[in-house]
């Protein structure tokens, strides 16, 4: 989720570090190049698929999409797994954003 929300905002400085940590939990290069591409990929679970789509959806924060998304989220995982989702969604849109304005942009 952190990686699909660093790519989607442009945010490198967490991206690198996102990817670096996906990649030494054991998801190679190029499957995490075919998720944060596609969404999607044979490594993930279903559970996985979901939650990397709901994790881009947030990016743009059109709040009824968002919300339709989050019921919809709700029928597949438990609650603490709903709330975590969220609370990962948010951190990783709050990083981004703001690490995208303290990069050097020159």
């Amino acid at each position: 989720m952190l990686a699909v929300i660093a790519r989607g905002l442009g945010c490198q400085a967490c991206a690198t570090e996102i990817e670096e940590a996906v990649q030494r939990e054991g998801l190679g290069e190029p499957a995490l190049g075919q998720v944060l591409t596609h969404l999607d990929a044979p490594e993930l679970d279903d559970t996985e698929r979901v939650l990397v789509r709901f994790a881009r959806e947030t990016i743009w924060y059109e709040p009824a999409a968002l919300q339709r998304r989050t019921r919809a989220l709700r029928d597949r995982l438990s609650e603490p797994q709903l709330i975590e989702s969220i609370g990962v969604a948010s951190l990783a849109n709050g990083l981004c954003r703001m690490g995208a304005t303290v990069m050097d942009h020159s």
